[in-house]
């Protein structure tokens, strides 16, 4: 197998540069010699780096190389790939790190991090058999922590399949190993409300969803301030000391460390008060909410997550169509679709709300050709929900010009797709 140097050697000759070229604008000529020569190892972001230079992705240039890390090394770099989101570059080095006798690194921590990145991936099957693995030998060893981390994942893991009510027993099987600590984790305790609300709101239960998207906010109240989050892990840290259990104190201790470097936070509380703000939407002062979404938007686009930002901005439009501002839900779609790819599950709702604006100016075709659209794309999504309520309003449409056969023949399509995907989800009706 060759080294992580010879891999980088070899592409680079491929690609007919020099040591210099490569190194330009990321580190000295020098340090390329010394990578090459394997006399040197290369930290996430400069093999990020040269992945870019070399035109080639990160997984590939990591793939089958002999990495002359120590394990505890290698399992760090894995870790800040996953944190970068570069899942598919973590895979060979945790799958390298799995296969291998451990003597540096806790086996449970990167089986753990490696079902994460199989679920991140889309390899569903493989991340469900080692969460479920894992969930029984930390029940055996009556690692209760552990265990509500696991059926947290396979709760996560459900919810993508689509998997509703199997998600539901994971999540609140989580939420039992979570309540049977002594010392609670507010953070984890916030993550599997917030995962048992979105589960609750995709089967239409949304009075439940908010109930647990409020409480998760006000655990998390005063905890997305970093230093708060340092306290609070440092405070956990102590109490698994004074409990004798010296490993967890200093799992907690290296938490309270690195939580100032963590930037996540914000997003998360970001996403749970966009969802609140939407469920409870009726009970306030509507021009605020729209206020707030269109604020969350902003700092999104900020933070160059566009599609997110674009969702949020999709939300403020159906808030103000639903308040009759129509030339103002006008202009939040026209942004919405400058930041959301053309095949996102959310450009549905926007062709929704278009054909809707379009029908009030008595448009008609093309009100009838966007809520052709946004049917095609909740379909290809199986957003059963959302795809129920655009045909229904199609064919309240065509039952209005007179085209009552056409109209039977979509429900009755919608109808047989419905119970085909429910079937396909372990629901028989």
């Amino acid at each position: 197998m060759n080294t992580l140097g010879d891999k980088i050697r070899e592409l680079r000759l491929r690609k007919g540069i020099t040591q210099i070229e490569l190194a330009a604008g990321l580190c000295t000529p020098s340090m390329i010699s010394q990578v090459e020569s394997n006399r040197a190892r290369p930290s996430y972001k400069m093999l990020y780096g040269l992945a870019l230079k070399l035109e080639t992705p990160l997984e590939n240039l990591l793939k089958d190389v002999e990495l002359d890390l120590e394990q505890a090394s290698q399992f760090k770099m894995a870790l800040s790939m996953t944190k970068a989101k570069a899942y598919g570059a973590a895979l060979p080095l945790l799958e390298r790190l799995a296969e291998s006798a451990l003597t540096k690194v806790s086996p449970s921590k990167v089986e753990f991090e490696l079902a994460k990145c199989y679920m991140e991936t889309g390899e569903y099957e493989k991340s469900s058999l080692l969460f479920n693995k894992m969930a029984d030998a930390a029940s055996l060893r009556q690692e209760q922590d552990l265990v509500a981390q696991v059926l947290l994942q396979l709760a996560d893991l459900s919810n993508r399949k689509k998997e509703y009510q199997i998600a539901k027993h994971h999540g609140y099987k989580a939420l039992d190993a979570m309540r049977s600590l002594d010392a609670h984790d507010p953070f984890l305790y916030a993550q599997i409300l917030t995962q048992l609300a979105e589960i609750h709101e995709n089967i239409g239960e949304v009075k439940i969803a908010s109930d647990l998207y409020e409480t998760a906010l006000e655990i998390s109240e005063g905890l997305h301030n970093l230093k708060e989050k340092a306290k609070t892990y440092l405070g956990l840290a102590e109490s698994f000391y004074r409990q004798n259990d010296f490993e967890k104190a200093a799992e907690y201790a290296e938490r309270s460390s690195s939580a100032i470097g963590e930037l996540s936070d914000q997003h998360t509380l970001l996403a749970w008060k966009q969802k609140l703000l939407m469920l409870q939407r009726s009970k306030g002062n509507r021009q605020q909410t729209v206020d707030e979404l269109l604020s969350i938007a902003s700092i999104l686009e900020a933070n160059q997550e566009k599609e997110e930002a674009g969702a949020v901005l999709l939300d403020a439009a159906t808030i103000q169509v639903e308040n009759g501002a129509l030339q103002e839900a006008e202009t939040c779609l026209e942004k919405a679709k400058q930041l959301l790819p053309p095949h996102h599950a959310a450009m549905g709702t926007y062709f929704r709300l278009l054909a809707g604006l379009h029908f009030s100016k008595e448009h008609h075709e093309q009100g009838d050709k966007a809520l052709e659209k946004s049917i095609r794309i909740f379909m290809n999504h199986a957003m059963l929900a959302e795809l129920r309520e655009a045909v229904n309003e199609r064919c309240e449409r065509l039952n209005q010009q007179g085209l009552i056969q056409e109209a039977f023949e979509q429900m009755k399509s919608l109808d047989e797709y419905l119970i085909h995907a429910l079937h396909e989800r372990g629901i028989a009706l």
